[in-house]
């Protein structure tokens, strides 16, 4: 009994397999006939060739405008580095510019209050005379310090076309700064006409 259980059994396995190897060829020649069907044919594609070309063409375009503008995108960045070494160079000029005009103007200072403090011990013919041989910005910036009756005395006592040209100097050049404090003859001066108070 146990032997023919094993038998059946046996021969119920053979059975199955002999089924399951003729399942596993069929399905193969079945997936064959699907390859073989579902090869392309140019002939018999159901995409018309032209659309084809058009694919490839707009494919073709565009490589070519990606490689532009990568071209583009590197003449950019040239022309960014070459520009950030240019403002480079400019701000190092500005700077130099600045210190020798900081230079300048602190030589200019330190002559101006030299000339002012020699223009207030001379008479006003005396100051005349040697502020008609110092250079204009130098006789504005010293005039511009002189009380508003000791210029008034200077300048009637220069040649009066140096006078004049000083007395435009001073109007164009804005030479009264807001933050300048008057004097104490300024003061006076305006407070008075012609020895009157206003």
């Amino acid at each position: 009994m146990i032997r023919s259980f094993f038998k059946d059994l046996f021969l119920a396995f053979i059975v199955g397999l002999g089924a399951w190897v003729e399942n596993l060829a069929l399905h193969e020649d079945l997936a064959l006939n699907a390859a073989e069907s579902s090869r392309v044919n140019p002939d018999h594609c159901l995409v018309d060739r032209s659309v084809l070309a058009d694919v490839k063409a707009q494919k073709e375009a565009l490589r070519i405008r990606e490689q532009a503008l990568d071209q583009r995108e590197k003449e950019l960045k040239h022309q960014k580095s070459a520009l950030e070494e240019e403002i480079a160079k400019l701000k190092d000029y500005r700077d130099s510019i600045s210190l020798i005009t900081a230079q300048t103007d602190a030589k200019l200072e330190e002559q101006t209050s030299k000339l002012m403090e020699t223009l207030e011990k001379m008479s006003p013919k005396k100051a005349a005379q040697l502020i008609s041989d110092v250079n204009d910005r130098l006789a504005v910036a010293a005039l511009a310090r002189v009380p508003t009756v000791k210029l008034s005395k200077i300048l009637n006592s220069m040649d009066p076309k140096r006078a004049a040209k000083l007395a435009q100097l001073m109007t164009s050049n804005d030479w009264l700064k807001p933050g300048r404090q008057p004097s104490s003859n300024d003061e006076s001066q305006s407070q008075t006409k012609g020895g009157e108070k206003k």
